[in-house]
């Protein structure tokens, strides 16, 4: 009887070692389609700016009913501020509600630090300026991309062999 126990809490550690390899390639993934989405939403947001010509407010208010958590509740915010509040800047507001962006989304602080380029270029009322931020986010946020997607493969294979090495080690300081 005991030795069945030692079994199936051995067999338990195993999975969750493997489980949690899982959670953490998850994250990774989500991570990757985050900032593909928000790769997307910049490029439409550059069209918007551009050929429909419309305020800063709109665009943002259209982008947040045409895209998905954490972007959507994160661009309806900023236009629901930039319509009512009108002591704060532009670089305020885009501040304010990075802080969202960092707790409800995968991206990571490397990922937002990019994201917060835009605050500064988005003060002003010069579209070609904003075109050439939104330009410039784009190159990094591809770069990121592109670097993930990479890592991406072999990160994955280490995290899975780190978890089941950890499980194993405690099976056998189990048993």
């Amino acid at each position: 009887m005991a030795v069945m126990i030692k079994i199936s809490g051995a067999c338990l550690v195993v999975f969750a070692a493997f489980y949690y390899a899982k959670e953490v390639n998850g994250y990774t993934d989500l991570r990757l389609k985050q900032i593909i989405a928000f790769y997307n939403i910049l490029l439409q947001l550059k069209s918007e700016l551009m050929y429909m010509n419309y305020t800063l407010p709109e665009c943002f208010m259209n982008m947040s009913d045409k895209v998905d958590e954490p972007f959507s509740y994160w661009f309806s915010n900023m236009a629901e501020q930039m319509n009512i509040e009108s002591t704060k800047t532009f670089s305020e507001i885009f501040k304010d509600n990075l802080d969202y962006l960092r707790c409800h989304s995968a991206l990571n602080e490397g990922d937002i630090v990019i994201i917060s380029e835009l605050k500064d270029k988005f003060n002003t009322a010069d579209i070609e300026v904003m075109k050439k931020a939104i330009d410039y986010v784009l190159l990094r946020l591809e770069e990121q991309r592109i670097t993930l997607g990479n890592e991406l493969k072999d990160k994955k294979k280490v995290v899975i062999s780190l978890s089941l090495f950890a499980g194993i080690t405690m099976v056998i300081l189990l048993l």
